[in-house]
């Protein structure tokens, strides 16, 4: 990705960082599974191999997983869902259509 850094945390916990900003972007928790590697795919995702033996993908890119959303949800469902998450996430992405 670039600009991004994935790290396993020892707490079943996998987090994304922006490298320039030094900030964390995101934090995806495993249920109860150690994670014993992440790194990314061709493609952009976040790929976490857990002691469990499985593989775990996570799209990780915002308008990917908008698109997702719009195609399961719907376009209000989340405009609905994303400002009860709270102001400082900005405007709600837009489903297309």
């Amino acid at each position: 990705m670039g600009r991004s850094s994935a790290v396993a945390g020892l707490h079943q916990q996998l987090q994304l960082w922006d490298v320039p900003g030094r900030r964390p972007l995101l934090q995806l928790d495993q249920d109860d599974i150690a994670v014993n590697d992440v790194r990314f795919d061709r493609d952009g995702r976040l790929l976490s191999d857990n002691a469990d033996g499985w593989v775990s993908t996570w799209d990780v890119d915002p308008a990917r997983a908008a698109d997702r959303l719009c195609g399961v949800l719907g376009p209000q469902p989340i405009v609905d869902q994303w400002r009860a998450l709270g102001p400082d996430l900005g405007d709600p992405p837009t489903c297309p259509g």
